[in-house]
């Protein structure tokens, strides 16, 4: 995978969604003004269903879709130098083996230094096999 070959999906402010190339979008891309791009989904069976967490950093709601992300959720937004926080605000989209592949991170942080990160979850079992050979 190169990076000139990645794209990434997104949900504007407004609502609308908008899929650019990763090269073009980097630099203008506001991904703590991002809505969700994908929801969580509800499993039967799953101890934890997803839920909202209010975030004291930036005033309002931030998704979570299982306890490890909870836990982070809740973590991240006690930590001083996290100025921002929003769940699965971009997915990444690229061709691998003649087949479109797709991965949605499940927080963007915002932090003191100016910099996000994008971060994923995996329980404590570690990360899934498909969320490993993604995240290479």
């Amino acid at each position: 995978m190169h990076p000139r070959h990645v794209a990434v999906r997104f949900v504007g402010p407004d609502g609308v969604v908008v899929q650019k190339p990763w090269r073009t979008a980097a630099d203008e891309l506001r991904l703590m003004e991002c809505l969700m791009v994908r929801g969580f989904s509800l499993r039967r069976g799953r101890r934890l269903a997803p839920g909202w967490w209010w975030s004291a950093t930036t005033g309002r709601l931030v998704g979570y879709g299982s306890a490890a992300m909870r836990d982070a959720v809740m973590m991240l937004d006690q930590d001083p130098q996290v100025t921002g926080l929003v769940s699965r605000p971009v997915e990444f989209v690229w061709e691998e083996g003649g087949r479109t592949v797709t991965h949605v991170p499940d927080l963007a942080v915002a932090l003191v230094d100016g910099g996000i990160r994008l971060v994923d979850c995996p329980g404590s079992s570690g990360p899934s096999v498909r969320l490993a050979s993604r995240v290479r």
